[in-house]
């Protein structure tokens, strides 16, 4: 059972937010559907106003595939060439919590994950939190947005 629920994920920046709808907005985009829920990448602006608030329910350390990340490469959205060079040419922070602990971080700095070298849980609350307003054509029609 360790090895099934045991994964790696490449470096990435999360550049995506979830809308209940798809629509056609300058500068947002690509659009992908996910288990029929829409994601959008918004503008570099609206990426820069999340933050990330991360939960653990379980310690995670080098041994359980904790999170990496490379520092000071939040403030682009960068290509996967340039996702390569920085890999290759800053040294990854390993980010080791214990249960209980809340790791922030900016959801375009570069991250991943390493597969488990032990069968320890690394189980996460992964929050984020938006300073900006959608426009309209994105924006929520249900009793619970008033």
């Amino acid at each position: 059972m360790f090895q099934s629920k045991n994964w790696l994920v490449p470096w990435h920046q999360d550049k995506t937010i979830i809308t209940e709808r798809k629509s056609t907005l300058e500068g947002w985009g690509p659009w992908s559907k996910k288990d029929g829920v829409h994601h959008v990448q918004p503008p570099l602006k609206i990426l820069n106003k999340i933050i990330t608030f991360r939960i653990h329910l379980d310690p995670s350390s080098i041994d359980n595939g904790c999170l990496k990340v490379l520092p000071n490469t939040h403030n682009s959205i960068l290509s996967t060439n340039e996702i390569n060079k920085l890999v290759h040419s800053i040294n990854a922070v390993a980010c080791a919590v214990n249960t209980g602990d809340i790791l922030v971080m900016k959801p375009l700095i570069l991250h991943s994950y390493s597969k488990a070298l032990s069968p320890a849980n690394r189980r996460v609350i992964h929050l984020e939190y938006g300073n900006f307003s959608l426009p309209q054509e994105l924006q929520i029609n249900s009793a619970y947005s008033n």
